[in-house]
């Protein structure tokens, strides 16, 4: 929406925060669900769901900024498109409603506890860091040297 470098910079700040406390918070109550149901698969779903994304996200935005690179602003629209379903998804899925003949103070106590994942926070707010900044730097370095759209989507 911006070319301003504050701007852009704000946005990502914001975007990575906001990215690491849905992660690490859903991470959290997909490692309890886990538990309550006694199989990785909730944890397996929750982490996939992100990789089918890059995945979705990196085989079309580099075809469609070859073909037309001043649709930057499409790309981004894209991938905003695709969160917001990701976010209503998850919403759905995460929902503390009261279950059958459960009562409204035990939908609550289902809610996952914060405080306790700052260290998984901390840890994945330096992985995002070195992931994105090493994924920014590669995507420009195969664009200097000319590497085709497919070859970078590959990457």
């Amino acid at each position: 929406m911006s070319s301003s470098y504050p701007a852009l910079l704000a946005a990502r700040l914001a975007a990575g925060a906001a990215g690491a406390l849905v992660f690490v918070t859903g991470s959290g109550i997909a490692s309890r669900l886990a538990t309550t149901v006694g199989s990785a698969t909730p944890i397996g779903v929750y982490v996939a769901g992100s990789g089918a994304g890059i995945v979705l996200d990196g085989a079309t935005v580099p075809s469609l900024l070859d073909r037309h690179p001043e649709r930057w602003p499409l790309a981004w629209l894209g991938l905003a498109v695709n969160a917001a379903v990701a976010t209503v998804i998850s919403w759905r899925a995460a929902r503390t409603d009261p279950r059958d003949g459960e009562d409204t103070e035990a939908a609550i106590c289902r809610r996952a506890q914060v405080r306790p994942l700052w260290r998984f926070a901390a840890a994945y707010t330096l992985f995002a860091t070195g992931y994105i900044t090493y994924i920014t730097f590669l995507s420009a370095y195969l664009a200097e040297h000319r590497w085709s759209a497919a070859q970078t989507s590959l990457t």
